[in-house]
Parts: structure tokens; C-alpha cells; sequence
């Protein structure tokens, strides 16, 4: 499991440059008010599959929002594996009892729940691990 933590953890650290600010939030039931455009990264690192779904959509453009002009939004999260995949089915049945969202993302796509002012932007996908998870870069 350590190489498979370690494979996602590189994969958001190339996103991540220079000096960082960490600022952890309830994307789901943000408090207090953020400024607009004040990071150039804004990272949702398995986060999505815990928002309600109905609410997926707001925290996506509340990460936009926030995002600077040029900056980038991150996403990491399950994905749904290629049929190949030698453990999708266990993957599945552990998944349905003890992470049941993390399986929407197995039926939608990300792009399902991106508002309307982040689809014109340049998104970048890219599945790991036998495509189990993805990691998503959006153009702010």
C-alpha cells in the first residue's frame, strides 16, 4: 500500500510549486469567506467522494473561485478502474461498504459535476493505479 500512497502523494506534489499555505476547509459546508483568486493551487485530495453529490458542484466552483487567474485546481480521487483491473470486484465490494460515494465516481465522471464557468477550461485527466484512482488538473 506504501507505494500506491506514495505514487498519488507524487502526483499532487508535481502540481505543487514553491512555497505552500495549507488551508484545510469543509468544501461541503465552507466557513467564513475566502477572498476570490487567492491561490495559485487549490487542492482536493480525496475529498470530492466525501462531499454530498448535490454539493460537489459548489465546492468544484468555490475552488474556482478562489483559484488565481492562471493557477490550477487539483483533484485526486477514486476513479473507476479499467476491466482489467485483477481487483476491481474486491475493489468494488469494499468500496460499497465502507466508501458507497466513492462508487458514484465510478458511475460519473468528474466532468459530471464541473459548473458551466469551469468548462471552457483547459482540464487535464490522468488515471493511476490501473485507472482505481484519477487526478484531475483544471485551468483557473
Amino acid at each position: 500500500m506504501r507505494g500506491i500512497r506514495a505514487r498519488l502523494r507524487d502526483a499532487v506534489r508535481e502540481e505543487l510549486v514553491g512555497a505552500l499555505r495549507v488551508l484545510r476547509l469543509d468544501a461541503a459546508h465552507p466557513s467564513g469567506h475566502i477572498p476570490g483568486e487567492a491561490y495559485d493551487r487549490v487542492v482536493l485530495y480525496f475529498a470530492l467522494h466525501r462531499i454530498p453529490e448535490e454539493r460537489r458542484r459548489h465546492a468544484l466552483r468555490e475552488a474556482y473561485r478562489v483559484a488565481r487567474p492562471g493557477g490550477r485546481i487539483v483533484v485526486v480521487d477514486y476513479h473507476c478502474p479499467d476491466a482489467s483491473f485483477p481487483l476491481r470486484a474486491a475493489i468494488r465490494a469494499l468500496l460499497r461498504v465502507f466508501r458507497p460515494a466513492a462508487l458514484e465516481l465510478w458511475r460519473c465522471d468528474v466532468a459530471h459535476w464541473l459548473p458551466r464557468s469551469i468548462l471552457d477550461r483547459e482540464v487535464r485527466k490522468e488515471t493511476l493505479c490501473g485507472g482505481l484512482f484519477q487526478k484531475l488538473v483544471i485551468a483557473a
